[in-house]
């Protein structure tokens, strides 16, 4: 009880946050940025940083370092993930966050997000103008791969959450998820939020990531979410880049000169 003779409000334990670093050439530009906007827009919100990888930037400073990697785009993404939900150091939960994802404005909570059944998210990429299906899409088949070993393990038709933001994990839970899930299956962790997340639901919104440049502003006007993603050439090439680059100029606390 306080003074006031009112019961205490039970405190949560801030959740670290986890950021696996793909191998790059362009000494982690995109990594820098995810940085800045976090310690600009979610301060308070998260115990410590990780960075998980081999190689890393030198810039790198005040962070914890996982050091892993694998073979392949997914293999290397799930060795990550892996490494980080089976290390003691990281807390009990945790934000993981991709490196060229960034928060456009302050936030007061890690809020889930998805874009509708995976059933509905099918239908919507067949109905593109270019088609990802099954047959011709590696990523489509690696998504869809997941979805089934989820409905297997009796969670129907899961909400998709390829949107391209951050996802708040239960470690224990997702370390033992990833466990049983089969080596040999193509793995799109996100698709395992239903099993293994320490949020709610959340909201939908639709995807944060912006890869063509001509998309920008459209997709600046209908944003419905509080992140914004890229991949490497529409940061260095496209308006997305420079959007963030000018809205986050200076150096966090999580960069020092070299």
């Amino acid at each position: 009880m306080t003074s006031k003779g009112r019961a205490a409000r039970p405190s949560v334990a801030l959740p670290d946050l986890v950021i696996p670093v793909k191998p790059t050439d362009d000494g982690c530009t995109e990594l820098r940025y995810a940085l800045r906007s976090v310690a600009a827009h979610a301060e308070g919100l998260y115990r410590k940083v990780w960075i998980v990888g081999v190689g890393l930037p030198e810039w790198l400073t005040n962070v914890g370092i996982i050091e892993a990697q694998g073979q392949g785009r997914v293999g290397d993404v799930r060795a990550k993930i892996t490494a980080a939900a089976n290390d003691k150091r990281v807390a009990s939960r945790f934000v993981l966050m991709a490196d060229d994802t960034f928060l456009v404005e302050p936030i007061t909570e890690w809020r889930a997000y998805h874009m509708g059944p995976f059933s509905e998210y099918l239908v919507r990429l067949a109905n593109l103008p270019v088609p990802r299906t099954r047959a011709n899409s590696s990523w489509v088949r690696t998504i869809c791969a997941t979805a089934d070993w989820m409905a297997e393990q009796g969670h129907g038709d899961i909400l998709t959450r390829q949107g391209h933001r951050p996802v708040l994990w239960d470690k224990k839970k997702l370390a033992a998820a990833l466990a049983a899930y089969p080596t040999d299956r193509a793995l799109d962790v996100v698709g395992l939020y239903d099993l293994a997340g320490a949020g709610v639901e959340g909201g939908r919104a639709k995807n944060s990531k912006i890869t063509v440049a001509d998309d920008f502003l459209a997709r600046l006007a209908e944003r419905d979410s509080p992140w914004m993603s890229s991949n490497e050439r529409s940061f260095r090439e496209g308006m997305v880049g420079g959007y963030i680059r000018g809205m986050f100029r200076d150096p966090s606390p999580y960069e020092r000169e070299v």
